[in-house]
């Protein structure tokens, strides 16, 4: 397969150490080798230039080059011109939400106490499901990437995320129509309802709900207790539940699952299912009960297991109520240390969980957490990526009751 896109290395400034593009077993119906060739190229063209954007420089360049990667309705729709009227038009198109995910990460980084930039970055694109209807391909791709931050050297950071391709015939090329998955990878519940179509009109009120969310997430972080690393290392030895241990499972199985455990993924997410071998790992006892009470916690097997083992709000409700054997009080961002969790609320309904593998220390102290959670998977990622997504609740896992 040719790498066309090395040609706009130049004028992105971007440096990248390592992209491939893999084929799995595809089904492909009455799709040419050269058709799924074509594909394959626009996908890893797409993805290369999304991921590896300099946002040290203005990204419209690096927008225009995805532009030409889309179909002529979508460049149409996304007008590079200056001095179009935004905020007047109504079109939309997932042009519009890729720039807004720049945008949204390039705020973020500027907005941040230490450089969370991604260093030594690696990427795989691996193509699965490829469907022929009409003139349209559909196509299923998972994208992994591996990378370094720069106060986290000798830790390697990880992501895999899935979208959805929809690519259709132009001028004798298959051209990206349409990718849906940028809302599924931040849980951004505006994304998701939109199925990753947005206005310019649009584009603007997140990232001013971003900006407004954001500010509101740091006074309520620096308004928190500090703890150093002295004092983190403290509660976990004083523990019986060992927080170390737990973030080290989540380290080695946040991409890799462990097979002795079902993969709920494709059955509501497999995030909390995660979650509680992180726990069981770290020293948590299992509370056995009968096959998916409410008022136990454990897991057998995939049919013998209690629904709080895999459920994100069953299991909030489970740790907060009077039949939880898990010691597990509420904490904050300025609190939590290694192996505790964190989840995602909309109103009071949990829906994802996380837990923490690192804390960043910037100039005034704590900056940051790292987390790695399932569904989507998550390696030692800043927990900045999910500012703006949703409410979060901290807990401090103490050991067992």
């Amino acid at each position: 397969m040719k790498k066309s896109i090395i040609t706009f290395i130049t004028i992105l400034s971007i440096a990248c150490c390592g992209m491939s593009v893999t084929a799995q077993a595809s089904t492909v119906t009455e799709a040419s080798k050269d058709n799924l060739e074509q594909a394959e190229q626009s996908i890893y063209d797409f993805f290369y230039v999304f991921e590896n954007v300099d946002l040290k420089y203005n990204i419209t360049d690096s927008m225009r080059i995805i532009a030409q990667l889309a179909s002529n309705e979508n460049r149409t729709v996304y007008s590079l011109e200056k001095n179009r009227p935004s905020l007047a038009r109504d079109d939309r198109s997932f042009l519009n939400t890729v720039e807004y995910m720049l945008q949204r990460r390039e705020y973020i980084l500027n907005s941040l106490d230490t450089d969370e930039n991604e260093y030594n970055k690696k990427i795989d694109v691996k193509i699965a499901q490829v469907k022929k209807k009409n003139d349209c391909l559909e196509v299923q791709a998972s994208v992994y990437k591996t990378w370094n931050y720069i106060f986290s050297k000798d830790v390697e950071s990880a992501a895999k995320d899935e979208y959805n391709v929809t690519l259709i015939m132009e001028n004798g090329k298959y051209v990206i129509q349409k990718i849906t998955g940028f809302g599924a990878s931040i849980y951004d519940e505006n994304l998701i309802a939109s199925n990753d179509e947005i206005s310019q009109k649009k584009k603007e009120l997140l990232l001013y709900d971003l900006r407004i969310c954001y500010e509101t997430d740091a006074k309520e972080n620096i308004s928190t207790p500090y703890v150093n690393d002295k004092e983190s290392k403290a509660q976990v030895a004083a523990s019986t539940y060992d927080g170390g241990q737990a973030s080290s499972y989540a380290l080695n199985h946040a991409l890799n699952y462990n097979p002795n455990y079902a993969d709920f993924s494709g059955n509501g997410g497999d995030c909390t299912n995660f979650i509680s071998q992180c726990l069981y790992a770290g020293g948590i006892s299992q509370h056995v009960g009968t096959a998916y009470s409410t008022n136990s916690w454990f897991y057998k097997t995939s049919t013998n297991r209690s629904a709080t083992w895999t459920s994100a709000n069953i299991f909030k409700n489970y740790v907060t109520g009077s039949s939880s054997k898990i010691n597990m009080p509420s904490s904050s961002w300025g609190s939590v240390t290694y192996g505790d969790i964190i989840q995602l609320l909309s109103g009071s309904n949990a829906y994802h969980s996380m837990i923490v593998s690192g804390i960043v220390y910037g100039t005034s102290g704590r900056s940051d957490l790292l987390i790695c959670c399932h569904s989507a998977d998550r390696r030692h990622v800043s927990l900045s990526e999910y500012f703006g997504s949703s409410t979060k609740k901290y807990y401090h896992v103490k050991g067992n009751k």
